[in-house]
């Protein structure tokens, strides 16, 4: 079950349900773009899990596993690195409304979908409340047009900023460095993920529970995998409002490290082994376990019990 818990608490789906709004918020805002940004990743992928099956019975689960979350975490680390030079060098906010004016500069302000960024000046601005296409109609909107200038002086059209358009491109250096990191991270992380962490939970809950309790076992870590999934998927919009969309990478991030050193010492190799003796290798002194003989089950280290099929 922890295999299956790590595997989503890592932010698996989180990267392929929130993949485009990712890549919009990393400065590539044209939607057909960010579409097909998305597939081209997803795509990356889908051809590594084929290096999975080739490497699970060559470097072995555990190995495997370890390796593929080591670069899970190496991933993150540097997509919520990507995101925080974007937070950087996106435009100040100098003033707002509501619970929007706590955002300190346009990238997390329009990582809010209820807010919204007006610049006001060179490199910077007002956050203020509104959706996809719009501040909210009263003091937001007024706040918005009453500082209205443009780059030569004067009264202008104010362009309206939000989740769906990304920060204007004039607040960074031109080059989106920020956003091409995150692009390679993100890539890197599936490339990642997919030979090992997402295979190797399936394949090993398949082979570690004993006989007698396998379709319950299976049965439990399924559920732990599409609960937490839920629960990652859930979150992840209202977790990059409380600690920033960097902060909320290097949380999975985290999650990944204490996920590693679980494994390391807890998970065993189970490569070559039939699946009557892998239950062997998480006995304890003193358990039952159960192997197969000619009539039925008998269960050695437990004396007198028996049981037939």
């Amino acid at each position: 079950a922890v295999l299956q818990l790590i595997q989503q608490l890592t932010g698996i789906n989180t990267v392929m349900y929130y993949c485009g709004t990712i890549f919009v918020m990393a400065g590539y805002t044209d939607p057909t773009l960010a579409i097909w940004l998305s597939a081209a990743v997803s795509l990356i992928g889908w051809l590594f899990c084929f290096l999975g099956v080739v490497a699970v019975e060559r470097m072995g689960r555990r190995r495997l596993t370890l390796t593929s979350l080591a670069g899970v975490i190496v991933a993150l680390v540097a997509l919520g690195g990507g995101f925080k030079y974007s937070e950087m060098t996106s435009e100040t906010v100098v003033g707002g409304s509501g619970d929007c004016a706590r955002y300190s500069s346009c990238f997390d302000c329009v990582a809010d979908d209820t807010c919204g960024f007006c610049p006001s000046a060179s490199d910077a601005g007002l956050c203020v409340p509104g959706n996809a296409t719009a501040p909210t109609l009263g003091a937001a909107a007024a706040m918005c047009n009453s500082t209205a200038t443009s780059a030569a002086g004067g009264n202008s059209t104010r362009r309206w900023f939000s989740q769906s358009t990304g920060c204007p491109a004039s607040g960074s250096d031109g080059s989106n460095l920020g956003g091409k990191i995150s692009l390679v991270a993100t890539a890197a992380y599936l490339a990642a993920f997919q030979p090992g962490m997402g295979t190797m939970p399936w394949t090993i809950n398949s082979e570690i529970y004993p006989l007698h309790a396998r379709s319950l076992g299976v049965s439990l870590a399924t559920m732990t995998n599409w609960c937490s999934n839920l629960l990652i998927s859930y979150t992840f919009l209202d977790l990059t409002r409380a600690v920033t969309t960097p902060g909320a990478f290097w949380i999975y991030a985290a999650v990944g490290v204490l996920g590693w050193a679980w494994f390391y010492c807890n998970l065993p190799e189970t490569r070559g082994l039939p699946l009557e003796k892998i239950g062997e290798l998480f006995a304890r002194p003193g358990d039952a376990v159960a192997t197969r003989g000619s009539v039925g089950y008998r269960f050695i280290g437990s004396p007198g019990r028996d049981a037939s099929t």
